[in-house]
Formats: structure tokens, sequence, C-alpha cells
């Protein structure tokens, strides 16, 4: 320890007592000890160490039981900490502490008495039992005697004045005080938690000898009673929300003011702890469970005092959970065909595991990012496909809807539908046809008229008319220059595709012509026929080459292998016959159909060929062998066409229901079904990059249905 000498020449003197106890007597100057630290150091235990008036610079420790005596008429001024740790039996007596305080810890049988402590620590005993006795604590910042941690104390006649927190304070811990006079502080004059006992009062609300103005004079010096319920409790906002819940009351009077709020959501506490501790009137809560909760409040004294018996109630309503739900368009229809289109919205709102604030509003958009007003909510409204981010074209669609609840979620649902290409006409599609490029579709109608299209502008780029009967059947030669129509007239026509001009009829057949097709190589036409013969033609010439017998009944379809050379046909016979193109024998006769044959095609590696029959079901037979590889039953009843993917992969088949089933053709899995048509499909045909499936039928619409790849 160092030192700092003021005024005249002090002596110090060091020598050993005798007897059970050494003394040990210590002066800033001329001594062999000046420096206290060094005579506790020295000191054996039982002994005394004297100090005479001076000032003492640094910290002491004491850690061995010895008596630390003051002597003399001036002070002994230690400007620092003491501290008492883990020892028993020590007496400071007769020291002033400046700019300290005196620490006793982990020890017993420790006697403080008539002690002065100037400074920003007081007197603290933790984990110990100590006597403090007539000591002036003055100007400590926190408590001025801090008794805490299971500690035991006696607290007489001691003076404490100009503390930043209470007097005596007292945690978790037992004193005996008496005769105390607490003045001028910022807290209270003497504190106890509930956990403590105090005794050297007469009654409860009386503590012997201690100063009235303990407690800032009022008639209670020390506060054991848990205030009152608070009064005027409410929440902002008192609406559903998802955002900060501010809770505020009144307080009831109260001797030592209220410290903390405690609140518990959703059930009663059980115990004065059972909650959260919030400090501030009014306080946040932090977390709340969603959906309708009450909270339950309750206040703490400065005391430390609180009990959840006293306990208001209010009613929180908190939701942070978006809205869920689903749209469907045209009710769930997958394909659509006009740009407007009908919405189907279902909704759910929860909080928790409670029904939350409401769906209030709703926007749309077909990107995602361009976004509708916000409108009230509607289970049922109209959309359209083109605005807000959307486009016309035909092709895969989403379209997105946010659901907003009163509370200010926000939740996202979508659906997926595609635009299908759909084109209008005054009478039923009885046929249709691709070129090979891909670019035009041929149909044919009831009257008689042909119409070819432009895809590429959804334009009508020409009308070829000569027939007096429904054309049945349509095929555009390989190279798409020509095409070949048959007709309930009884004639085969051929067009000149770029001009529209009928390059000749190929007359013959005794009935209506039903199915055309071209030969791979361009150059032959076959025909069938409600005069149940097939009619091969030679397609730059028009001359007719051969007819080929056998069905009995009239022919409705005929395909040609992707060699060219075989030839195969369907008939109300309910037969399929593959035919050698040269010769015009028949290769094999298949029959395993209980209904007429409407549609007949190859796959395009020619080992397969697809039969589709108003008994609802399509046959897949083995070209070589004639054996049937597989039978799929198609939905919707009759099927009445059928055609292979150009990948070979899967086939599409139409029926008189209007459904139109899309199949894996090594599985016969159902893969998708193309649902819209309201009438009997009468024509497929796939474009040749298989990206598009072209169906016509009753209901007077040619439809392009986006494919899936």
């Amino acid at each position: 320890m160092s030192r700092v000498v003021r005024g005249a020449v002090l002596l110090v003197a060091l020598w050993a007592g005798l007897g059970q106890g050494a003394t040990w007597v210590v002066c800033p100057a001329d001594c062999d000890y000046a420096d206290i630290q060094a005579a506790i150091a020295a000191a054996s235990p039982g002994d005394t160490v004297l100090v005479r008036p001076g000032i003492y610079v640094g910290d002491l420790w004491l850690r061995k039981p010895l008596a630390l005596r003051g002597v003399g008429t001036d002070p002994v001024v230690i400007q620092g900490n003491v501290y008492v740790l883990g020892t028993a039996q020590v007496t400071v007596h007769g020291m002033t502490i400046r700019d300290g305080s005196i620490h006793i810890e982990d020890s017993s049988g420790i006697v403080v008495a008539t002690c002065v402590v100037e400074g920003p620590g007081g007197i603290v005993v933790r984990s110990s039992s100590a006597t403090l006795r007539g000591n002036v604590i003055t100007g400590a910042g926190g408590h001025g005697i801090l008794v805490t941690l299971n500690s035991r104390a006696l607290i007489v006649g001691n003076t404490i004045a100009g503390v930043g927190r209470d007097g005596i304070h007292v945690a978790a811990s037992m004193a005996d005080i008496r005769a105390n006079e607490v003045r001028d502080g910022a807290g209270y004059g003497i504190w106890a938690d509930r956990h403590s006992t105090i005794s050297g009062q007469a009654a409860l609300d009386s503590i012997t000898g201690n100063a009235r103005v303990a407690l800032g004079g009022s008639a209670r010096e020390l506060d054991r009673e848990p205030p009152a319920a608070p009064t005027d409790l409410t929440v902002t906002p008192a609406t559903w929300t998802a955002g900060t819940i501010a809770v505020a009351w009144t307080a009831p009077e109260e001797l030592t003011g209220i410290a903390a709020a405690w609140y518990k959501l959703g059930t009663a506490p059980t115990g004065p702890d059972d909650g959260v501790r919030a400090v501030g009137n009014p306080f946040t809560l932090v977390s709340p469970p969603e959906g309708i909760q009450v909270a339950y409040v309750w206040l703490e004294d400065g005391a430390g005092n609180r009990s959840e018996r006293s306990v208001a109630q209010v009613t929180v309503l908190y939701d942070r959970t978006p809205p869920t739900g689903r749209v469907l368009a045209n009710d769930g229809a997958r394909h659509v065909f006009t740009t407007g289109i009908a919405l189907t919205v279902e909704a759910t709102d929860m909080a928790g595991d409670e029904e939350g604030s409401g769906v209030a509003s709703l926007r749309l958009s077909n990107d995602g990012r361009a976004w509708s007003a916000w409108q009230p909510f509607s289970a049922s409204l109209l959309w359209n496909l083109v605005q807000h981010g959307g486009t016309p074209t035909p092709g895969p669609r989403t379209v997105f809807l946010e659901l907003r609840d009163k509370t200010g979620n926000v939740g996202r649902v979508a659906t997926e539908v595609t635009l299908v290409q759909a084109f209008a006409h005054a009478e039923p599609i009885l046929s249709l046809a691709f070129t090979a490029a891909g670019d035009l579709l041929a149909h044919g109608s009831p009257t008689g008229v042909i119409r070819i299209l432009n895809l590429a502008t959804g334009q009508e780029l020409r009308a070829l008319r000569g027939h007096t009967g429904g054309v049945y059947s349509v095929a555009f030669s390989p190279d798409g220059k020509l095409l070949a129509s048959g007709s309930n007239d009884n004639t085969v026509r051929i067009w000149v595709v770029a001009t529209g001009r009928e390059e000749r009829v190929l007359r013959g057949h005794a009935g209506g012509v039903w199915a055309v097709a071209f030969a791979p190589d361009g150059r032959t036409i076959a025909s069938g026929s409600s005069d149940t013969t097939i009619r091969l033609w030679d397609a730059p010439t028009g001359r007719y080459l051969r007819h080929l017998a056998g069905h009995g009944y009239p022919v409705r379809a005929v395909a040609f292998a992707p060699n060219g050379r075989l030839l195969a046909s369907g008939a109300d016979d309910r037969t399929v016959r593959l035919w050698e193109v040269r010769t015009g024998a028949t290769q094999h006769r298949l029959a395993t159909h209980a209904g007429s044959v409407r549609s007949v095609a190859f796959s395009p590696d020619g080992m397969l060929v697809a039969s589709a029959s108003l008994d609802g079901r399509v046959v897949l037979w083995q070209v070589p062998t004639g054996e049937s590889a597989r039978t799929i039953v198609a939905p919707g009843g009759g099927v009445r066409a059928v055609v292979f993917a150009p990948d070979g992969k899967s086939l599409a088949s139409g029926s008189a229901a209007g459904m139109i089933a899309v199949w894996d053709v090594a599985t016969g899995r159902e893969l998708y079904t193309l649902e819209g048509a309201t009438g009997p499909i009468n024509a497929l045909a796939y474009s040749p990059d298989g990206r598009v499936l072209a169906s016509g039928g009753d209901d007077n619409l040619i439809r392009l249905w986006e494919i899936r790849r």
C-alpha cells in the first residue's frame, strides 16, 4: 500500500505484542511497516493491527482472523476498498474508507464498527454473517448497506445519508435491524424482498428504533403488501394486428410506487412469477401467440411485492399468418379458350389454431409483378389474361392472386391454365390436316367448303369450294403443295395450295368418300368410301390404279405406313385391315373391336397401328404379326379419332363425348386429358414438331392445344 502524508512528521512504531495475539502498529513514516497490507501479511491469525492517523492509498485484503483498528484522534483514512474474503473473526474498527467500499464475502463472525464509509460502494455483505454497528455511510452510488445471497447481518445504530438507492437493502437474506437512521437517499430507507426475513420490528409496519424518515416520513417503513390490480387496462391497437401491441393501465395508490408489470397470455397465472416482467407504462407484449388471447396483468411495487391474485384482464387480437386458399379458373379447367375467364376463390384466414381477422381484399396479376388494384374480397370474379402482365399469346399461364386479411397480412395463391388458341366457325369441323411445315391447317366442313388457316397470323388463308357434300377427310401432300379432300359427294378432289385452284376431280366411288391419305412419297393417294372399297390413285395424273376390297362395309379410315408399303384401313365391319400397297393383298385382318372403326394411324416407326372404335376402345396392333399389343379404354364413350405424336411416345384419342386423352404408348397409361370441347370430337392432328394438337368437332371450334413435353 502506498501512502500520502499530510501535516507534521508522523512517527511509526512497530512492535510484536506478547500474549495470545501479537499487536502490530502501522504509521506513515519512520517505521519498519508503513504499509497496512504488509503488516496484515506479516500478522498471524488472532493478531491485532493498529493503524495510526494518516492517509493510506490502496486496497486492503483481509483473508485471516485478525483485528484492524484505527487509533488516535485524527482520521485513519484508507483511500480504496477493504475486502474481507473467505475468513472468520475479523474486526474492522475506527477506519475511514474514502472513495471505496467494504466488501464482506464468504466469511463469518465479521464486525465492522465505528467506521466511516465515504464513497461509491457502501458496505456489502454477501454470503456471510456480519455485525455492522455505529458506522456512518455517505455518498454511496448504490445501496448504503446491501445484504444479499443468504447472508445474516445485525445492523445496529448506523447512519446512512445521501445514497443513490436504498439505505438498507436486504435480498434473500436475514437481517436484525435496530436503531439506524437513514436520510436524504434516492431510494427507500429500508427495503426487503419477499425472500428475506427481517427482525427488530415490533410489527410489520414499524421497525424498532429506525428513524421515521426511513421512507420519506410515511407511516409505514417496511412494505410487504402487494399492490392492488391495475385499472383501466387497455391495449393499442384494440383491433386485430400483426405488429406491436402496447398495454397501458392506471396504477393504484401504492406506498413504494409501481416498479413493473407482469403479464401472462392465454391462461391465468398460477403464481406471482408465472409470467413476463415488463417495465414501463405502457409496456409492449413480446411475441404474443396468435389468435384471440386474454392478457392477465398484475403489478410489482417498489419493494418487489406482487401477487397474481391482484390481476386485471384485457383481450388481445394478434394475427401474423397470411391467408391461404386456392383459385380455380372456369370451375377448375386446365385449358381455357378465351382470354376472359371466370375465377372461383376459396380463402381461409387462420391465426394459429383459431379463425383469424378474416380475408378483406384481393388483387390479381398475370405475371406476379404487375398487379390490379386491391378490391374487396369476392369468391367469384372475372379476369382477363391479357391485362396486368398478361398477353394474348396461347400457351401455359399462371394467374396469381394475393389475399389480404383485415390485419394486413398478405398471402399468395395461383392457378395454372393453358390458353388454347381456338378458331370459331359456323359449322362443325369434320376433318383436319397440318402441312409438313406446320404453318398451315386445313379443315373440312359439312357444306363442302375447305378452309386453310395461316397459323402464324391466325387468319384464313383461303377457302376451297367445289364439293357438293360434306368434306370428311383432308390430307396435304408431303411437300405441302397439294391438298386432297374426300366428300360424301362421292369424289376425291386435288387442290393447289398456293392458289386454291382445283387441280382435278377423282371419280369412281359409288358412295361417299370418308377417308383420304397421301403416300409418304406423295405419288399415291388412297381413298376409302361408303361403297366398301378402297381406291388407289396416281397423285400427279389422277389416274385410277387399283381398288382394295374385302371389308364389305363402309370404309371410315385409311393411313399409309411410314415406308409406304402398307396401308391400314378401318371400317364399319369392326375390323382393321393391313394391305400391301403394291399388290393389293390383305396382309392382316385385325378383328377385336365391338363397334365401327372410325380412325387408324401408324406409329412413326411403322411397328404399331392404332385403331379407334365406337366401342370406346383404342387398340394397338403389332404390324409384323397382327397381334394386339395393348387395349386402351378411352373416356367419353365412342372414340372417333386417334393420332400418334411425332415422337411415337404418346398418342391422342378423341371421343363422342368431347373428351381428348393423351396416352403413354409403352404402358397404355393415361397421361392427361384435354377438357373444354362441348361436342363430339371428329378429328385430331399433331403439328410436325409435336408441340400442338389440333382438335375439331361438332361444337364448331378448332382448338390448338399446347402439348406438355
